[in-house]
């Protein structure tokens, strides 16, 4: 659950690049043109008003909940 303390705003200042860098990295593992890496990458780039983070969230392990100016997202990370 290191992952989520590294991720979430309110316990680390730092947090927000930190999801940024992630979600690129992941993001370019897909193919260029693929949808889901597409989306990715927009939600990298936006400015995130909000970030919240669960943990253990309906037994899922990582729950991001991601708000930014045109849209939100839910990202799930499972161990």
């Amino acid at each position: 659950h290191l992952l989520a303390v590294f991720l979430d705003p309110q316990r680390h200042r730092s947090a927000v690049t930190m999801l940024r860098v992630l979600l690129r990295e992941i993001a370019d593992r897909f193919q260029p043109r693929a949808y889901l890496g597409g989306c990715l990458r927009q939600i990298a780039e936006a400015r995130c008003e909000r970030v919240t983070v669960h943990r253990e969230y309906y037994f899922i392990d990582v729950v991001l909940e991601i708000t930014t100016a045109q849209d939100a997202a839910v990202i799930v990370m499972e161990n």
